[in-house]
């Protein structure tokens, strides 16, 4: 690394969407489980993860997942879920936790 600045410093960028991150003390056997849905209650995605000891991150690309995404019938699977309020339902084990959070969509983007 060059000391006066002129270093090049390369990295991935993170994931696009919504960013979840778990910490697990200890290893269990289960599985991180999080559920997204709308503010009417309307499932949208499952996400699932090793239940690691450490930090997990778990990205939700602002589509339905697969399990899912047959209640938006045959729009395009590739359009982003509408900007709004959505809860994040958290199981690991017996452990639940909830969570609400808000997404904006970019100028120009056309939504499902």
């Amino acid at each position: 690394v060059d000391s006066n600045g002129k270093g090049v410093y390369r990295g991935q960028n993170p994931a696009e969407g919504a960013l979840f991150t778990v910490w697990v003390r200890e290893f269990t056997g289960d599985e991180i489980k999080i559920a997204v849905t709308k503010s009417t209650g309307q499932p949208v995605a499952n996400l699932k993860a090793p239940g690691a000891p450490g930090f997990t991150r778990l990205t939700w690309d602002l589509r339905p997942t697969k399990d899912v995404s047959v209640e938006y019938g045959g729009d395009d699977p590739k359009r982003l879920l509408p900007a709004g309020d959505y809860t994040a339902e958290l199981t690991f084990g017996t452990v639940k936790m909830k969570q609400t959070f808000h997404v904006d969509l970019a100028e120009g983007i056309t939504p499902r």
